[in-house]
């Protein structure tokens, strides 16, 4: 069974109009990272993955979902809500692929 990888933000995509949106609902989280940031961050997760030889799925970001599923986990739009938001989404992709 494919394990989850450690750093939940590799494989996540995203291109700059939606990140400049994704910024903008997180405006109010000082530790929301920059576009230059985000991208640094995205090469270190993959690099540290590879690393591990842990292969995570990539997959585009859904802005929609993600505002959606704040709403109902009652969390406000954040960096680290969008690990929560990851986490699930990635859990949810395993047992649909495991029962399947």
């Amino acid at each position: 069974m494919k394990r989850l990888p450690t750093n939940l933000l590799a494989g996540l995509l995203i291109d700059r109009a939606d990140y400049d949106r994704l910024a903008v609902l997180c405006a109010r989280d000082a530790a929301f990272p920059s576009w230059t940031d985000w991208n640094k961050l995205q090469i270190r997760a993959a690099a540290a993955a590879q690393k591990r030889g842990e292969d995570p799925d990539c997959w585009t970001l859904d802005l929609d979902d993600f505002t959606a599923w704040c709403r109902q986990a009652s969390s406000p739009p954040c960096l680290t809500g969008l690990r929560s938001y990851v986490h699930a989404r990635r859990v949810r992709s395993m047992v649909r692929r495991n029962a399947s």
